[in-house]
């Protein structure tokens, strides 16, 4: 009944106003407000204003965290905050002395070289400090720049950042179909062989830049698939730190190696590989003509620990952590036979994939016959020219030996999340007062 909204009143058309009891303290509040900056003329309003406005603030917070917590969540938060007022002395003390015992164990198993670069480095911050306090500062220089205009540099850096965001914003919005009309033969005839004998390749590479930003989808030829590139964050931090705490961190984030069996352990060649790699597919038509439904992802997960029981013995490390493994991928597509017309591998083009196509990339067969979206742009007219892949479907895959059948590139829809930001902004500061009506 309190919280109860008696009626609504439309302010335009993104804007309502909210008749209810929580409306009327709010403007209760806001009034008291005004007050405050009105006692001395609007003069020292910022000494007397802010301070209250940060209160408002979490005030509000705190109203949003409520509405949407349990009260077990409630309950285990009031719990764990106490306990911290009691535990925080010992925590600092046991958390410094920890510190201090790892820097010792490092420094003690680090070489000589590694020492010279790591005060090096320490000594950065020092020296920097020491040449601002006795020579020249660059602080001095901003603020000697923007000492009688703080508030317009903070806004037109705030326009700025708008102005650039809403671009971007919008040059996204328009990038969402790919029907253009150009087939990949009539791209071949202007922009691939028979056009490098007529007018040379830079030529045509010169003609062909009028296509940039077409996009497409086409139908093709799977060639292969490999990997570009690999990034691993975490992999990158372990490899800075000493062996023994690398070692201990990769077994606590990652992941520990199966338990193999010996005998199947010594067998590495070549063609154990090739007969794990098969694996899948034969047991899951074993299993077909048994009459037993076996998951796909159950036999693809066989398959990872038979690989990873073949690596385990000339492996470094008892654990490894390539769930964190980022790949980018390249992928060979060909143009399809048409209308008597042979493959002709010279028109072939290059696809660069993310990360999120590994699991369909990596079980398509080669001569797979594929659709793909992809933008126009780069290197047009040139060999084996490299572009974007946005979406890519198997046409002639069995969608039971696979997880999936296509996949389309996650992109951002910036447009949907900024009105979505705004409308909880808004929310935020003038609830229950005002509220945002906007269809995102």
């Amino acid at each position: 009944m309190l919280s109860h909204t008696f009626t609504t009143l439309p302010l335009g058309e993104s804007v309502v106003m909210k008749i209810s009891l929580p409306c009327l303290l709010d403007l209760y509040l806001y009034y008291l407000f005004f007050s405050m900056a009105r006692q001395r003329g609007f003069r020292g309003t910022y000494c007397f204003l802010v301070p209250y406005l940060v209160c408002f603030l979490w005030c509000e917070f705190s109203v949003l965290l409520l509405q949407n917590s349990s009260p077990v969540g409630l309950i285990r938060t009031c719990v764990a905050y106490f306990l911290f007022l009691f535990a925080l002395p010992v925590l600092a003390v046991g958390l410094a002395a920890m510190v201090l015992i790892q820097l010792v164990k490092w420094f003690l198993e680090l070489e000589l070289t590694k020492m010279i670069v790591t005060l090096a480095v320490c000594a950065v911050p020092v020296t920097l400090r020491l040449w601002t306090r006795f020579g020249l500062s660059l602080m001095d220089v901003f603020h000697s720049m923007s000492q009688r205009g703080a508030v317009k540099l903070i806004l037109c850096c705030v326009t700025t950042v708008m102005l650039f965001f809403w671009m971007y914003v919008y040059h996204s919005e328009g990038l969402q179909g790919y029907n253009s009309t150009l087939t990949w033969r009539q791209y071949g005839q202007l922009c691939g062989p028979p056009a490098w004998k007529g007018k040379g390749v830079a030529q045509t590479q010169i003609f062909c830049t009028h296509l940039d930003g077409h996009q497409v989808t086409w139908t093709g030829r799977f060639r292969q698939v490999r990997v570009a590139e690999t990034e691993n964050g975490a992999q990158s931090v372990i490899n800075l730190l000493p062996v023994f705490m690398g070692d201990w961190l990769r077994c606590l984030y990652g992941e520990t190696y199966p338990k193999c069996d010996p005998l199947r352990n010594n067998s590495t060649n070549t063609s154990t590989s090739a007969a794990n790699a098969n694996l899948t597919v034969a047991d899951y038509a074993n299993a077909t003509l048994l009459g037993v439904a076996v998951p796909p992802a159950v036999l693809l997960r066989q398959q990872e620990e038979e690989e990873l029981c073949v690596i385990k013995a000339l492996a470094k490390h008892t654990c490894h952590v390539k769930r964190y493994d980022s790949y980018v991928l390249e992928v060979g597509v060909g143009m399809p036979e048409e209308d008597g017309v042979p493959e002709d591998r010279a028109r072939d083009i290059k696809l660069v994939a993310s990360h999120e196509f590994r699991q369909v990339l990596l079980r398509l067969q080669p001569g797979s016959l594929v659709e793909f979206s992809t933008t126009l742009e780069g290197r047009l007219g040139g060999q084996v020219p490299s572009f974007e892949l946005k979406a890519i479907y198997c046409l002639d895959c069995d969608s039971s030996l696979l997880t999936a059948a296509g996949q389309v590139k996650i992109e951002r829809d910036w447009r949907r999340t900024t009105l979505s930001s705004v409308k909880f902004a808004f929310d935020f500061f003038f609830s229950p007062f005002l509220s945002a009506r906007i269809d995102v």
